[in-house]
């Protein structure tokens, strides 16, 4: 089917002949729709768009025909916003496990949105050491409650269980349901304000709190738009005359994220939280490495890696004669915004902050007299949102040490996948040192070339 042609200029006036509110629902509504998972970056402008409309009555509801002919026009699939489009890396529905059951969330196209938020929820619910403000505990908690509730509703509105995949349509295109079901996937994004009042009651979530994530439509500026950071990943919530609009389900966990950031920051427990979302992490890390028996011998708890990350250090012991050192490093939320909810993480010395602990690590290991003969260095850098950009310069000399980088989350992924081969992050090291020796190797994601390794390994034994 040929896009649609519409000027990008254009949209902005031809939106805004149709009702601001429903136009809101609408698009919200797609992000509903499995199929639609590769299309996050239109319907994430589009979104803002139909939040800048300015709110009034008597203009007529989209049709299916006109969110189809904008959805997939040549202006915004053949523009930057849809050169952003990626193939979505996360399940489409998962299960969040919280206080008062499994509720279902929607990861979006955000990154490690789940793992992020999970161990930040574990970070503050663990009672090994109080917070120094109680009222940060109670209040995080309490919006946790509420964005999970909403989250679940919606999910259940839609018939959308824990666990649904991510669908691809040929030719990048948008799905547009049918009338009956676009209408119901409408209903299941609008809450009326009775409705809202009384779960922030049950959740004991202050309105002022709730607040933070709220706008109305109409006061956002196109102008101020940017893919990775739009207002309404701050602000999903829209009010509407016809009721509270989540104008992006899948970025509630993202917001959900820096509303307890910058709780934190408020209450002054933001250096607090960054250390124990490290020792969150870290014990993940080790029930991860525990399930391919890679089996720990020493852990350190959390410490300042430069002024902006903190580390946790360990080794684990997964042959007679091989060992593995962990280094662990994560944000320590220094010089968080306070208007943009994916930020850039600084890597002001983080880069020789880790290398200095790798060199001290292999010299340490190598000059035991019961050491290993050969240790594998794998450096996790799991963020809390913000993105950092960090190169290698790995093997080494003299030790060329084996070498692997990835996040904590992509680590729990190898994890289940390879649970019970204690040689598993062994060989993909070996391969990736390997094929870097005379390629170079420019890699979106860690799990894309671990998939490629071990097709490659299990081609090269079926031949």
């Amino acid at each position: 089917m040929p896009k649609e042609r519409i000027h990008l200029q254009d949209l902005p006036s031809f939106l805004s002949a149709y009702d601001p509110a429903d136009l809101l629902t609408a698009i919200a509504a797609l992000q509903l729709v499995p199929e639609n998972a590769d299309c996050a970056g239109r319907i994430d402008f589009l979104a803002h768009l139909a939040t800048s409309i300015p709110d009034s009555t008597g203009r007529p509801h989209i049709s299916a025909s006109a969110l189809k002919k904008t959805c997939n026009s040549a202006a915004i699939v053949e523009s930057p916003i849809g050169w952003y489009e990626d193939p979505c890396d996360n399940c489409f529905t998962e299960a969040f496990p919280f206080h008062g059951g499994s509720f279902v969330v929607l990861p979006g196209f955000v990154e490690e949105p789940t793992f992020i938020l999970r161990h930040l929820v574990d970070a503050i619910i663990r009672e090994d050491e109080p917070f120094a403000d109680g009222r940060f505990v109670r209040q995080a908690l309490a919006v946790v409650s509420v964005v999970l509730s909403i989250s679940n509703e919606i999910a259940r509105r839609a018939g959308l269980g824990r666990g649904v995949a991510p669908l691809s349509v040929a030719g990048g295109l948008a799905t547009i349901p049918d009338c009956p079901r676009l209408r119901e996937l409408q209903q299941a994004v609008t809450f009326s304000e009775f409705d809202v009042a009384n779960l922030l009651r049950n959740c004991n979530c202050p309105d002022s709190l709730f607040g933070r994530m709220v706008t109305h439509v109409g006061p956002i500026q196109l102008a101020d738009y940017q893919p990775a950071n739009g207002p309404l990943h701050v602000r999903p919530f829209i009010r509407t005359r016809k009721g509270i609009v989540v104008s992006l389900p899948g970025v509630l966990l993202a917001t959900l994220r820096d509303v307890i950031v910058r709780l934190a920051a408020e209450y002054g427990v933001l250096q607090q939280l960054a250390e124990r979302y490290n020792a969150a992490v870290s014990r993940s890390v080790v029930r991860t490495l525990d399930m391919i028996d890679n089996n720990c011998v020493a852990m350190s708890t959390p410490q300042p890696l430069a002024s902006t990350a903190i580390f946790s250090e360990g080794v684990f012991r997964f042959d007679t004669d091989k060992a593995l050192y962990l280094l662990l490093v994560t944000d320590a939320l220094s010089q968080y915004s306070q208007s943009e909810a994916f930020g850039c993480w600084p890597n002001d010395g983080v880069k020789e902050g880790i290398d200095s602990k790798l060199r001290h690590a292999e010299e340490q290991l190598f000059q035991k007299d019961s050491g290993p003969n050969e240790v594998l260095l794998l450096v996790l850098v799991q963020s809390v949102g913000r993105w950092i950009v960090l190169g290698w310069n790995r093997p080494a000399a003299p030790a060329n040490s084996l070498f692997l980088s990835m996040s904590a989350a992509d680590l729990e992924c190898i994890g289940f996948l390879e649970a019970g081969d204690r040689l598993a992050l062994w060989k993909y090291a070996r391969a990736a040192c390997c094929v870097r020796s005379n390629t170079r190797i420019q890699s979106a994601s860690a799990l894309d070339e671990f998939f490629c390794s071990v097709s490659a390994e299990v081609a090269h034994r079926g031949s």
